[in-house]
């Protein structure tokens, strides 16, 4: 199986990515990665690693709210 890439919508000036690497993990990061006008609550935060995409997705939900919705990248 390929690698796969799923992102949410931008809200805020953030979008979150979930890439699939070749463990069979998943890594969640977000763009702008580093901005001096409001990620620095994410830094540290992420890039996050995760078994299952499911367990990725609950853990922003979590954080940051439900309104995140997920899309092929």
């Amino acid at each position: 199986m390929g690698s796969q890439k799923l992102k949410t919508q931008e809200i805020d000036g953030h979008r979150f990515y979930l890439s699939s690497r070749s463990d069979g993990k998943w890594v969640m990061t977000v763009e702008p990665a580093f901005r001096s006008n409001g990620t620095q609550s994410l830094d540290g935060w992420l890039p996050r690693y995760y078994s299952k995409v499911g367990s990725a997705k609950a853990a922003l939900t979590k954080k940051l709210g439900s309104e995140w919705l997920w899309e092929d990248a």
